[in-house]
């Protein structure tokens, strides 16, 4: 009998946070209609909104969020063989990604980045999934083709999805009348002060 084996990282993980949800999409909202906040249009016309003096994963909202989510943290970053130094510090940065009817996300990556976590607010049926591109797609020369190099990713409210930064992925149009809400966290090493 013949079996795969699981002896590389898996680059995308998958969660379903089970607290509630209402308090967090009542803060996001009122955190795009805040004056010092920026408003990023991205390409596909999802809103980046952002103030790094005020990033959503330090909300009081966030803390039962924050405390079911760090296990996992540790979790995927030993899965990803990651290793740090003395000299090496995380530094965590968030925003919100608001997309009405007809919105997408283009094709990007977090390249600067070691992690990014997407945790959906808001997300129903059709409103548009997440799709990575397939690594292994630079290895498939000479093999037989298959229907697509992306994958999608089918999430809704509350599922939380994390990927390496170096990883190419998009969203899909929402095609409902329903806003698409997603909230991001970045995660960065970066050298401590004094090194």
């Amino acid at each position: 009998m013949m079996k795969p084996q699981d002896i590389f990282s898996q680059p995308v993980w998958q969660g379903k946070f089970p607290g509630r949800l209402d308090k967090l999409i009542q803060r996001a909202t009122d955190f795009k209609t805040h004056k010092e906040v920026t408003l990023n249009p991205l390409l596909g016309k999802m809103l980046q909104v952002y103030n790094f003096k005020d990033n959503p994963h330090q909300w009081k909202e966030l803390d039962e969020f924050n405390e079911w989510f760090a296990p996992f943290v540790q979790k995927i970053w030993t899965n990803w063989n990651y290793k740090f130094d003395d000299w090496h510090e995380i530094r965590f940065k968030s925003w919100v990604n608001f997309s009405g009817k007809g919105c997408f996300s283009g094709e990007h990556t977090h390249g600067n980045d070691i992690m990014t976590m997407i945790f959906y607010l808001n997300k129903e049926a059709n409103t548009g999934n997440l799709q990575v591109l397939n690594p292994n797609i630079f290895h498939w020369q000479n093999t037989p083709g298959c229907d697509s190099i992306w994958e999608d990713v089918p999430t809704s409210s509350g599922d939380v999805v994390v990927i390496p930064g170096w990883m190419l992925h998009r969203v899909e149009r929402n095609n409902t009348e329903e806003e698409r809400i997603s909230l991001v966290i970045n995660a960065t090493v970066i050298i401590k002060e004094g090194y």
